[in-house]
């Protein structure tokens, strides 16, 4: 080859062959002047060292010795010298890397013996296996494990001479040939065992072997997948005798150490935003009944609309009426079985209610920080005490006996959702003095206590066996639970009445939070109460641990449920809020099994509603997974050596990846390999076979699992397996066509939750696939635009359960200025909450109020010298409701007619709507409306509390639409309304858009950005452009495309490009795209500004229970969080500032949000990520990626740069540095604008020549510094960066 190529390239050549054949599957062998000194020397050269040692770490099979062994002096030292040189250098191959390499680089899908090969591999890996054993008359099978390059020696037993041949040629092969050909590979395996140990490729007495045979017959043929099984077997050497024994039993795999790393990896065409899904969902749903879903009609409800888990709280209710619901439960069953989808029951148990007492003469209570207060214990009887509060004190009662045992001085006693917070000073008898430190409230009657830290009794042995054991109950979740101690407590109260059934740890608070580990040693799994939980631990740490609590769990092959507020608003109202609909989603991307509905089931008429609008956001997250990465994931950070079991059912999960196989089936008696299946996460059902009734429905709460009860007296046979699979596809738990993987007993009977094999099968011949489901496909295509998302986080306990100091917040709020926060004194409290940017909403309101509130928070800014971003956010081409009679709302029924009249101009303002006994006739601001619609389309009117859908039936003529209205909703005029299937033919500024642009945004006192409503092409944002361009400073002002219809989100990089920002404008998304496209729609665009370096707003409904609540949902807690983990640079406030009762209280719960978020990003990984993507690199962007990975290696704690246009800034920005990024500027235009980019602080100065350690005084003012490293971007011949920019690390003294 050096004769025909350059001799340089030799190196590089030979390492892209060996990689080319690994990948292939194909033999490499390494020749050419290999060991040519030995041809009259003993001993090899340094050089000849190195040489054979590269070939082995490059991946050939063999090395091919020419002239020194055919005419040589010291032919048999040069084999020796060899083989020493390749047995050495095998001792530094990363095996696992290797084998994921080839893996990652196969094509996808693989046949189907080539991923059995390598789910034999990694089993070996993974459980830690000395040999595998391979029976075969074909030398494909053996090659292929090869490819995969186990760690460990491939024994081939075979009676065919050329096959044993062959095995000297291929690396990690060794043939054993028997003269008789093998018919029982049971018989067989202790020879091969033995001669093993004889030729030294073993050691020790107690070995796990892989054992590879045909399925059939003992020896393969290598022709076809159904002709291949692999099985762990572990074995005893004696002497000459080897015994054949049980597997060892799993080692416990939690997630052990004090920090823990969480992942989710998306990836996904446009396609799956574009079409509705028809999988089937792998993420269960639990629904706690109650009042409104306790009678037989509404539990058959529930389980039509998809319930796995009916839960039953005894804190509700009596428990002689959960009696009644339990008989009525089994049956409603019984009449459902045998073979209907199985669910499982779960008895919560009734720990102890603390809460206030009433109130004399029911008058709430006044409390103020540092009152005095006296907390009387009045047993469990909240009536037995009235509370009372003079001018000499203020007395309450609590209804909890064990109060004065629980607390002690320093104690704190939280009250009504932590509202209320009193600490303890001392403990008298049955009085407990405390003082007020936290009263955002009056004190009412009936209000929940909790006690952080104290002590909770755990359930008594009545409440565990009187229900629980007597309805044999499957789940049995353990309230307050708060250490192992507590769950063997309970283990022993089931063990002492002969019950079995999983007992799950409610953890909610931080105790319980604190020893999750402990817990995980003795619970099946965790129910994680958020709502409780953030009230001892505060709502800012509620979504971090979540994520911890999930991820430990997913280790440890533990259940996990996350329950509260998951869908509240749809108590009542027809759709979920935005933060409910990402929550769901993100529920999933954290790897939950299952979601609880709790008062959306327990309390709620529309509780069926409720859980398919769940399950369908539901399926949609997990279409987007990457299962592949979380695969990896999950098996890279399991201890190991991992028990036999789960080594061979990982390997059947990664075996239906990599074929892509429609099904997973497993033979499981006790569920225990189901549940290991469960926990890497398949992508496609996992059809569980089992003898046992009671395992079937434990296992409908796992992700993926889907059981079939075997029939009475019947095993696991081909004909069952038939049956199986046909009642799967029957049932729509999946499709059909392809190939399913099997993972069923060893051969000889041996039980498979002990001792299983996996092998690849077609689909039965006689079971027949179902038609794919008929999707509608949108108009908007978007198919081929694929995409990718990456989140991952560094999580501890610690952070968690105790006060900790934050870092400064680097991404940024947005706050809506309207009508409750217009003043100069709201104004002033929300810039020192947190405000960065303040966005005026032209869509309402007039422009004199909008002028007159922008100069009270210029006035109120520069009174502070803050540097505040304005926005002004166009009307846009809005469609809405015309006049209604006498200007008042109308009731509009579930099925009533209704007639639109499009409308323009002065019939706009004359035309007025109505309602009479035969229909409601309306006016619509759209003057084409009979034209645009067909029958069939859905038009949306988007009030403020709920949403009214209507259903075109017939188009009446060229101004008349008739349409069904279907839910009920009052309507108000002005209302505006979204029509998903049409596009608006619309400009995008409307005439009084352009002239409040020339108003507002021209001028020195021009508003920073405009966001431009609706946008639906780069079209929309060149004509905005042009009319900014038009006016005296409208150059500077920057254009923020809003997406907010299917036609933007179709046309979304063209706009991105186009547009200086982009908001994510979920609110009227999710109008116009199905609601379980909302998250995946947000994380793609996130996606896609963060590799383009533009900044990104989220917008809608992110804490919209705050717009009357002090505090927000658990869905919200978290919705902030995630954002901020998913790439937004800001978050946005609409309702909850503009309108709201507590606009102070939501900017500073978001921003605890938000730095509590930022604690746990691992910025090393999003860097990455980012460039990864960006690739190639200007000169200039280079250096900004240089300088984060220097802030990241440096544990820096500051950036400096000097970007006077904040180009270079901006460039930092973009690979999200974990330091804040100071902005030194001379334009003040840059440093407002600067408030929208994450991490950046503005510096204002009146030129760039200043010494660094002005700018560093400047930075300890403004709070982003205190000390530590620092780094310093700046030109290489002028003070501004973004020119020709470089960086250092400032010297210590100038950092002082």
């Amino acid at each position: 080859l050096a004769c025909e190529v350059h001799s340089e390239k030799i190196g590089l050549a030979q390492k892209m062959v060996a990689a080319r054949c690994n990948i292939a599957g194909k033999l490499a062998i390494c020749t050419g002047e290999m060991l040519d000194s030995m041809y009259d020397s003993p001993m090899m050269t340094a050089a000849e060292v190195c040489d054979v040692t590269n070939a082995v770490l490059d991946g050939f099979d063999a090395c091919l010795l020419t002239q020194v062994t055919l005419v040589g002096e010291f032919p048999v030292d040069a084999i020796s010298q060899a083989s020493k040189v390749a047995r050495f250098a095998e001792l530094g191959v990363d095996y696992y890397g290797s084998t994921n390499f080839i893996s990652n680089n196969t094509r996808k899908p693989m046949a189907g013996m080539e991923a059995i090969c390598l789910a034999a591999v990694t089993a070996t890996i993974d459980m830690d296996a000395s040999l595998i054993i391979i029976f075969s008359d074909s030398i494909v099978p053996p090659r292929l494990i090869a490819k995969f390059r186990p760690q460990v020696t491939i024994l081939v037993v075979t009676n065919k001479p050329q096959v044993a041949a062959h095995c000297r040629f291929v690396f990690g092969l060794v043939p054993m040939y028997m003269k008789e050909k093998v018919t029982d590979t049971a018989d067989a395996l202790p020879a091969a065992v033995m001669h093993a140990k004889v030729q030294g490729l073993v050691t020790g007495e107690s070995l796990q072997v892989i054992v590879m045979s045909g399925r059939e017959t003992a020896i393969m043929s290598g022709q076809g997948i159904a002709d291949l099984r692999f099985a762990p077997q572990r074995v005893t050497l004696q002497g000459e005798s080897v015994l054949l024994v049980d597997p060892l039993p799993s080692p416990e795999g939690s997630y052990q150490g004090d920090q823990i790393m969480t992942l989710a990896v998306l990836s996904a065409n446009g396609s799956v935003l574009e079409n509705p899904s028809a999988r089937k969902r792998n993420t269960k749903i639990l629904c706690q009944l109650g009042p409104k879903s306790r009678s037989k009609d509404a539990i058959c409800e529930l389980l039509d609309a998809g319930m796995d888990v009916a839960c039953i709280n005894l804190a509700i209710g009596s428990q002689a009426g959960w009696m009644q619901v339990m008989a009525d439960w089994r049956e409603i069953l019984a009449a459902r079985l045998p073979q209907s989808r199985h669910v499982a029951t779960m008895m919560v148990t009734k720990g102890p209610e603390i809460k206030t007492t009433m109130l004399r003469g029911h008058k709430r209570i006044s409390l103020t920080v540092g009152q005095t207060v006296t907390i009387v214990v009045c047993g469990d009887d909240d009536q037995s005490f009235e509370g009372f509060q003079t001018e000499e004190e203020t007395k309450i009662g609590v209804a909890y006996g064990a109060l004065a045992e629980s607390v002690a001085p320093g104690s704190t006693i939280l009250i009504s959702n932590g509202s209320i917070a009193i600490c303890v000073k001392e403990v008298a008898g049955a009085e407990v003095q405390g003082v007020v430190t936290l009263a955002d409230m009056k004190l009412g009657e009936k209000k929940l206590c909790s006690l952080p830290g104290a002590r909770i009794q755990m359930p008594d042995k009545d409440s565990v066996l009187n229900f629980a054991c007597t309805w044999n109950m499957d789940y049995l979740a353990v309230t307050f639970t708060q250490s192992g101690e507590d769950i063997k407590h309970v283990r022993a109260l089931l063990q002492e009445a002969g019950c079995s059934m999983q007992v799950l740890a409610k953890i909610q608070n931080a105790e319980g939070l604190r020893n999750i580990d402990d817990i995980l040693r003795h619970a099946d799994g965790v129910i994680m109460a958020r709502s409780a939980l953030g009230v001892e631990i505060g709502a800012e740490k509620v979504p971090g641990a979540q994520k911890l609590i999930v991820t430990k769990c997913g280790i440890a092959c533990k259940f996990v449920a996350v329950g509260d507020q998951m869908m509240e608003t749809m108590l009542t109202k027809q759709k979920p809020t935005r933060a409910e609909m990402t929550d769901a989603a993100n529920m999933v991307f954290d790897r939950c099994d299952g979601a609880m509905l709790v008062g959306e089931t327990a309390h709620s008429t529309r509780a069926a509603e409720t859980i398919r609008s769940l399950a369908a956001i539901l399926v949609g997250a997990e279409e987007a997974m990457n299962k592949q990465q979380i695969f990896s994931f999950i098996r890279d950070f399991t201890p190991k050596p991992v028990g036999v079991v789960e080594a061979v059912v990982s390997g059947a999960v990664k075996t239906a990846l990599d074929i892509e196989a429609f099904l997973i089936v497993i033979h499981s008696q006790d569920g225990s390999a189901a549940v290991l299946a469960a926990k890497y996460r398949p992508k496609v059902p996992v059809l569980v076979m089992t003898e046992s009734e009671a395992i079937a429905r434990q296992l409908s709460a796992r992700f993926s699992l889907q059981a079939y009860l075997l029939p009475p007296g019947e095993s696991y046979s081909a004909p069952g397996l038939k049956t199986a699979v046909a009642h799967a596809i029957a049932n729509g738990i999946c499709g059909g066509g392809g190939k399913m993987v099997l993972v069923s007993g060893r051969q000889g009977g041996a039980p498979p939750d002990q001792a299983p094999s996996v092998e690849v099968a077609d689909m039965p011949d006689s079971v027949k696939a179902q038609p794919a489901k008929s999707l509608r496909v949108s108009a908007l295509s978007i198919t081929n635009k694929s995409w990718a998302a990456f989140r991952s986080q560094t999580l501890d306990v610690e952070s968690h359960t105790a006060k900790t100091n934050l870092p400064c917040r680097k991404a940024k709020i947005v706050c809506t200025i309207g009508p409750q926060s217009g003043t100069e004194e709201v104004l002033g409290r929300l810039l020192d909450a947190g405000l960065n940017l303040a966005r005026f909403n032209f869509s309402s309101g007039k422009a004199e109020q909008h002028r007159e509130r922008l100069n009270r928070l210029r006035a109120v800014a520069s009174s502070r010298g803050a540097h505040v971003a304005t926005i002004f956010d166009t009307e846009g081409p809005e469609v809405v409701i015309g006049r209604l009679e006498r200007h008042e709302p109308i009731y509009v029924e579930a099925g009533q007619k209704v007639i639109l009249r499009a409308c323009g101009g002065e019939e706009m303002r004359t035309f007025v709507g109505s309602k009479t006994d035969e229909a409601t006739r309306i006016a619509v601001s759209y003057p084409q409306l009979s034209a645009h619609l067909t029958a069939g389309n859905v038009i949306w009117c988007n009030g403020h509390v709920d949403n009214l859908g209507i259903r075109v039936t017939s188009i009446l003529d060229s101004c008349e639409v008739e349409g069904e209205a279907l839910n009920s909703m009052l309507l108000a005029e002005g209302t505006t309304v979204s029509m998903p299937d049409i596009t608006l033919d619309l400009p995008v500024l409307s005439p009084k858009d352009v002239a409040d642009v020339q108003a507002f945004c021209s001028g020195d006192g021009a508003m920073d950005f405009l966001a431009l409503s609706f946008t639906q092409s780069a079209e929309d944002v060149a004509e905005a452009r042009r009319v900014l361009d038009a006016v005296e400073g409208g150059e500077r002002v920057r254009i923020i495309a809003k997406i907010e219809t299917a036609l933007g989100l179709a046309n979304f990089d063209a706009i991105m490009w186009a547009a200086d920002g982009v908001m994510v404008d979920r609110g009227d998304l999710g109008m116009n795209i199905p609601m379980e496209k909302v998250a995946l729609a947000t994380k793609m665009m996130v996606a896609k500004c963060n590799i383009a370096g533009k900044f990104v707003i989220c917008a809608a409904q992110m804490m919209e229970f705050m717009v009357e609540y002090s505090t927000p949902s658990c869905s919200e807690m978290t919705d902030v969080a995630n954002a901020v983990l998913d790439g937004f640079d800001t978050v946005m406030l609409s309702a909850e500032t503009a309108y709201g009762n507590y606009p102070e209280q939501t900017v500073r719960t978001m921003a605890a949000l938000v730095r509590q978020a930022e604690v746990a990003m691992n910025f090393a990984a999003t860097c990455a990520f980012i460039h990864e993507y960006s690739k190639p690199l200007s000169t200039c962007e280079a250096v900004a990626l240089g300088v984060v990975n220097c802030a990241i290696d440096s544990k820096a704690t500051l950036i400096i740069c000097i970007s006077d246009q904040g180009f270079m800034a901006s460039l930092i920005s973009k690979y999200r540095p974990p330091v804040p990024v100071l902005l030194v500027t001379s334009q003040a235009h840059i440093a407002r604008q600067a408030n929208a980019v994450f991490a950046q602080y503005p510096l204002l100065v009146p030129n760039l020549a200043e010494e660094f350690s002005t700018y560093l005084a400047k930075a300890v003012d403004i709070g982003v510094y205190s000390s530590g490293t620092v780094l310093a971007m700046y030109g290489r011949l002028e003070p501004d960066a973004d020119s020709d920019p470089k960086y250092e690390i400032l010297p210590p003294t100038e950092c002082r």
